[in-house]
């Protein structure tokens, strides 16, 4: 009836299409202690791929990239130290399409762990990175298996990023920062975007101020208070096409409870507008395209709000 349809992925391991209510047949190594489980799922080569916590013997943490088609793991990161002190809810998995590849967002999960967040400073760990992953690594054939070297770092120094857009060649990202100090980056490969050095947020439970170096790239915007940004994504035709002189990007947030219009300008790459919508709900994803760009038609997109399901958004008469 010319309705969308969507496939839903839950954290719990659960996979909504249409009617029909089903478990994903995820790994026996998967973990859903401290916060963990189905992170994300993209798409790539009409298969779909999950980023899912996992946990092996003797308290080893990490996190895993899963065919959901050979229901089998394709790459494994390192165990994360101070086990005590992980929390996946920092583990990331924001995508998008690149030149044929795909890039990964891969948090520093922890909530007050010194050496899992010194991890996004470590050219030889993966977390708190974006990483790049050619297309054709991710297919059905067993013996293709990602090896490290397979993954390249994009960029460095990272928190918890949750979401990441591509507006004309240009890659944008939203990440939680520690006690204040979400972050607007716009990425760009090889830079270092300073988490844990620098950051306009401070230490939980004492309040402290983190260092503040100039060899590191500042983010276009800093929230304060935190919004907890969930997602972002390209704003609708109607939205773009008024602000053409600008990148108009959504942000989608959590604690917030909002969206958010954001206006950066072409030519010198500033914030110039954060305009704020309140909805009063916890708005996470949005809804997607088989080729993992955001779904939009006659001006309407979704998304999906914890506790609630999947909302039509437009924005109607816009001035």
């Amino acid at each position: 009836d010319n309705k969308p349809n969507f496939e839903i992925f839950l954290q719990e391991g659960i996979k909504i299409e249409d009617e029909n209510v089903q478990e994903m047949n995820l790994p026996l190594d998967i973990s859903f202690e401290k916060n963990g489980g189905v992170k994300s799922v993209f798409k790539k080569n009409n298969i779909n791929f999950a980023i899912i916590s996992s946990k092996k013997i003797s308290n080893c943490y990490y996190a895993s990239i899963y065919n959901l088609k050979i229901k089998e793991n394709i790459f494994e990161t390192e165990c994360l130290p101070d086990y005590k002190n992980v929390d996946f809810n920092g583990l990331g998995g924001a995508f998008i399409n690149y030149d044929n590849n795909l890039v990964l967002s891969i948090g520093a999960p922890e909530w007050s762990s010194e050496a899992i967040r010194n991890l996004a400073q470590k050219k030889d760990s993966l977390y708190g990175k974006t990483v790049i992953i050619h297309d054709k690594f991710f297919n059905s054939n067993k013996d293709k298996f990602l090896k490290k070297e397979d993954i390249k770092i994009f960029t460095k120094g990272h928190k918890n990023p949750q979401g990441i857009t591509l507006i004309d060649k240009k890659i944008f990202s939203v990440e939680h920062g520690p006690q204040g100090g979400d972050e607007l980056n716009l990425l760009k490969k090889g830079n270092n975007y300073g988490w844990p050095i620098v950051s306009y947020g401070t230490l939980y439970n004492n309040g402290k101020s983190f260092l503040k170096k100039n060899n590191t790239s500042n983010p276009i915007f800093t929230f304060l208070p935190s919004i907890a940004p969930s997602s972002v994504g390209n704003c609708p035709s109607n939205l773009k096409n008024y602000y053409k002189d600008n990148y108009c990007m959504i942000i989608l947030s959590l604690r917030g409870m909002s969206l958010f219009v954001a206006l950066v300008d072409k030519k010198d790459l500033r914030l110039i507008s954060l305009e704020k919508f309140l909805i009063n709900q916890r708005l996470r994803h949005f809804g997607l395209n088989f080729d993992n760009t955001i779904f939009q038609r006659n001006n309407i997109f979704y998304i999906s709000v914890d506790n609630e399901g999947v909302y039509e958004i437009e924005f109607k008469n816009f001035r």
